[in-house]
């Protein structure tokens, strides 16, 4: 019988990149965490199956499934929708407080799908999205997409950066920009599809999620928290497997996911913002903390034994402006340092991509 090779042993990169967007990133082929993403990709070659999830992502962690993807139920049931919605995913939506509806602008599929005629499909559609970064560098890994042309005017940017800092720390950074002042809002979905969730919300800025022996805690670490509230938790759907029938095992009910939301409180024109999560067992996921230095947003772990000081991975952001959640008007610089060690790397998200991931 033929002996089977692991990905390791055929050095296979646990950073993966696929030509329909996605980007799968892991600590190690035999490691605890797995980060996988959405963005843009090659043009669109398939007739329908679009979701509204542009720039969202998955996360799990020792096989536990933290933050998901909602799936999706029956075509003919009402649930489906939602289950493709923008707020449905790990993702943002931006409010017009100028338009007398509070219209929520989502990614908008009509239009991008390809015609059929006489038999023959057009050419492939481009998505709206494309990959700025997807590059590792020792155990930091930085992924990047930009999809502001899914949502449409009046937004002109957003970027969004993922920095995988080892098994335990992952840093999301968000660059939006628009013509006019928009509110920014960001959905986490979680997974309860059996009921085990263990949920923890810590206004004004964290929660603490747990699910079978690991958990997740995830910091809106934005300069000024007076600006972003958490907003709401909602009860939603996590489908296990499609079915073409309805009310099937696959299909989700009410609360197998719940939404947490953050939202601006006021509108802006552009902002940079970080969200800082950590994931580890049950009980170490409380000793993650969130460290500030400065412009440094840093997250420190517990420590692993008697004397030694937990690991502690930090980011800083440098823009024209200087500082975070001001009017960047070009990509920022992300810095990543590994603190006990004193290891530097940065990507510069300025020019045409794709960027680099480099030691500084």
């Amino acid at each position: 019988a033929v002996v089977p090779k692991s990905p390791a042993r055929l050095k296979i990169p646990p950073l993966q990149v696929f030509s329909n967007g996605d980007v799968i990133a892991r600590d190690a082929w035999d490691g605890a965490t797995v980060l996988a993403m959405h963005g843009g990709g090659e043009p669109y070659n398939v007739l329908y199956h679009q979701h509204a999830d542009m720039n969202s992502f998955i996360l799990a962690h020792r096989n536990e499934r933290l933050l998901v993807d909602p799936g999706h139920s029956c075509y003919r049931g009402l649930v489906i929708a939602n289950d493709r919605s923008t707020p449905c995913h790990n993702t943002c939506t931006f409010t017009d407080p100028s338009d007398a509806g509070a219209h929520n602008l989502r990614n908008q599929t009509s239009g991008r799908f390809r015609d059929v005629v006489d038999g023959v499909p057009s050419a492939a559609v481009e998505r709206g999205g494309r990959r700025l970064i997807a590059e590792r560098v020792d155990e930091i890994t930085a992924i990047g997409s930009e999809c502001a042309d899914v949502y449409g005017e009046p937004l002109t940017r957003f970027s969004r950066y993922w920095i995988m800092a080892g098994k335990h720390a992952i840093f999301v950074v968000d660059h939006v920009a628009a013509e006019k002042p928009l509110i920014v809002s960001w959905h986490w979905l979680l997974n309860n599809r059996d009921g085990r969730m263990r949920l923890k919300i810590v206004p004004p800025d964290r929660i603490v999620f747990r699910r079978g022996d690991v958990g997740l805690k995830l910091f809106h670490a934005g300069s000024n928290l007076n600006e972003t509230s958490l907003s709401r938790m909602r009860h939603a759907y996590v489908h296990d497997a499609y079915h073409p029938k309805p009310n099937q095992l696959g299909e989700g009910a009410p609360d197998t996911g719940r939404i947490i939301t953050f939202q601006q409180k006021n509108a802006v024109s552009e902002s940079l913002t970080i969200h800082a999560i950590a994931v580890d067992s049950y009980g170490c996921v409380a000793g993650h903390h969130l460290r500030r230095d400065g412009e440094w947003v840093g997250l420190e772990a517990p420590s692993r034994g008697p004397g030694e000081a937990g690991e502690q991975y930090r980011v800083r952001l440098e823009s024209s402006a200087g500082a975070l959640d001001t009017s960047p008007r070009s990509g920022p610089t992300i810095y990543i340092e590994h603190v006990g060690e004193r290891r530097a790397y940065r990507v510069r998200a300025s020019g045409e991509p794709p960027y680099r991931l480099e030691r500084a």
